[in-house]
């Protein structure tokens, strides 16, 4: 029986070094299909799934990138890399809400996770929920105050939730553009 184990580990793992390799060469049909052959001996294999739904999330499908996530949730359910990517097929789905659900959970386990803030504001702006976005967008540029993206990004939500009267909107731009201007002099 450890023999058994042993060989199919190795076999497990070459299929792994397989889908890689072909992965880094831009093989991606054949980076697919290694990757679903170690899933299919081993659907617990939390790399082989992640690797999968990226490859499936940068081709563009969606659906299948989703359920392979949610197949590796079900085993490990707070597996933040795993987590990270469902947020991302679910925004690039346009399911803003189980891109929330997803980045709440993050949250939940790794509140400091690298631009959580900045996620939770785009977020929250494509749900309608402006004064969540702006709270977040706030939050992001106390802990990176020198991201210009953060800041314009901030600005230009700013115009659609009319959470501040015209004259303070117009102050705001004022204000980044004059800082802008002194930090490209």
């Amino acid at each position: 029986a450890a023999f058994v184990a042993a060989t199919e580990n190795a076999r497990l793992k070459e299929l792994t070094g397989i889908g890689d390799r072909a992965a880094d060469d831009g093989q991606l049909d054949e980076a697919e299909a290694a990757y679903r052959q170690v899933i299919q001996s081993d659907p617990r294999d939390l790399y082989a799934i992640y690797r999968l739904a990226s490859l499936l999330h940068s081709r563009g499908s969606l659906v299948d990138a989703a359920s392979i996530c949610d197949s590796g949730l079900a085993v490990e359910p707070g597996q933040v890399a795993l987590l990270h990517r469902r947020a991302s097929i679910a925004t690039r789905a346009a399911d803003y809400s189980k891109a929330l659900e997803m980045y709440q959970r993050i949250a939940d386990i790794a509140p400091d996770f690298e631009q959580l803030d900045a996620k939770f504001a785009d977020t929250y702006s494509m749900l309608g929920r402006g004064v969540e976005a702006m709270a977040a967008f706030d939050r992001a540029i106390a802990k990176d105050p020198d991201n210009v993206r953060l800041q314009s990004d901030r600005l230009f939500v700013m115009n659609y939730f009319k959470l501040v009267d015209r004259q303070t909107l117009f102050d705001e731009h004022r204000r980044w553009g004059t800082d802008q201007e002194a930090r490209l002099s």
